[in-house]
Parts: C-alpha cells; structure tokens; sequence
C-alpha cells in the first residue's frame, strides 16, 4: 500500500485482520481517521514508513507483530512515521514479543494527556521500553493489560500522571522496572 490519499475515514484508515505477513504501508496520507489510522490485527508487516498519521483519533495498533520496531518521530530509523493530535492511542501494541520502544515524547503527540494513557499494551513479552517521555498528566504513563512478563522499562519520565504511571493489570513476571521517574 503505497502513495495512497485515505484520509478522514469515518473509522479505520487501514483495516488489516486476519492473517496478515510481510505487507508494507508507505508513504501514505491516512491522517483524521475516527478510530486507527493503521489497524494490523495479527501478523508482521514488513515496513511501515512515511505514513502521515496526524489527527486520527489513534495511530497504529499492532498485533503478533512480533520484533517490528517504531521509530520514534525526530528520530531516525526505519518504520518512521508522522503522529501527532491523537485523542486516544499513539501506539498500542498487543499479543507481540521482541520489541524495543525508545525516544518517544507522547505529550507531543496528543492535544492533551489528560485522560489518555501515554503508551498501551496487553500480553507483550521480552519488550525493551527505555528513554521515553510520558509527562505532561496523562491518566496512566504506561499501561501493561493481560499477561506481561520478562520486560525491561528503564530509564522513562513517567512523571505526573493523574492515576497511576505504570499500571500492571493482570498476570504480570519477571518484568525489571530501574531507572525510572514515576
């Protein structure tokens, strides 16, 4: 899916479910979107990159996308795409393994924290989530749904949240939290 205009869809801008391998999404304008602006139920696209993003109620949702990293924006890097505006989730990864999460400031990515949760997930293993930035008041600064285990959160500000800044809500083992600002 390439160079493609689907902006201000009513719901999901890209709808991928099912069993979906190896796909790749550039450099496509998918921004205002009433839900996602890229849904991938289940599977590992191959790239992701040059998507505008903005003003979709949420960003990217990904499952069993198992070791595909985001860039972070200002950063450089593969899977490298535009957010910003979001009223509910930037990124929410689900039922995924080996991911590293890194450099990200959320409260530029949303009109106001307040409310929102800064980055969510639910049944995530072995995920290396560092460096990032959840300030700015949001209702929880990181939100770990399901069973969790084995990941590494270092190094976050995860300062001002309005209820919890790291919220672990279901069977959570072996997860290492150091280095953080809650």
């Amino acid at each position: 899916v390439d160079n493609n205009n689907i902006s201000e869809s009513t719901s999901f801008g890209l709808f991928f479910n099912g069993n979906n391998q190896g796909n790749t999404i550039t450099n496509n304008s998918i921004k205002d979107a009433g839900s996602y602006a890229i849904y991938y139920n289940f599977g590992v696209p191959a790239e992701i990159d040059g998507n505008d993003l903005r003003g979709s109620s949420s960003g990217i949702y990904l499952r069993s996308a198992h070791g595909f990293n985001l860039t972070a924006p200002g950063q450089t890097g593969a899977n490298l795409n535009q957010y910003g505006g979001h009223t509910r989730d930037v990124v929410y990864y689900s039922s995924t393994n080996d991911v590293t999460l890194e450099n990200w400031v959320f409260k530029d990515l949303v009109p106001s924290p307040s409310g929102q949760i800064g980055f969510r997930s639910d049944n995530i293993n072995r995920f290396t989530i560092q460096n990032n930035d959840f300030t700015g008041g949001f209702t929880h600064g990181m939100r770990f749904d399901g069973t969790n285990s084995d990941n590494v959160v270092d190094n976050n500000n995860i300062s001002e949240s309005t209820s919890f800044g790291l919220y672990f809500n279901g069977n959570n083992q072996g997860n290492t939290i150091t280095n953080n600002s809650i």
